[in-house]
């Protein structure tokens, strides 16, 4: 089940023209963790700011933005 956390993610990678293995492999987490992400399965607003820093580094997203159209 896609969340709007996840389909902002899928859309900054793919805008990127990244792979879901570029991503975390340049975010330094698991393949698995970052499917997690885009999938639904896990919240990247509750894990850890390191983590979710590295991410939205990666998919060139600041925090602020992505908090905002996670609420819309």
């Amino acid at each position: 089940m896609e969340t709007t956390e996840g389909k902002i993610l899928r859309e900054a990678r793919q805008r990127l023209g990244l792979t879901q293995q570029q991503v975390a492999d340049k975010a330094r987490i698991q393949i698995r963790q970052y499917q997690k992400f885009e999938g639904g399965e896990r919240k990247l607003s509750t894990s850890s700011f390191y983590i979710a820093r590295k991410v939205l580094e990666v998919l060139q997203l600041d925090v602020t933005t992505f908090v905002r159209e996670k609420n819309a």
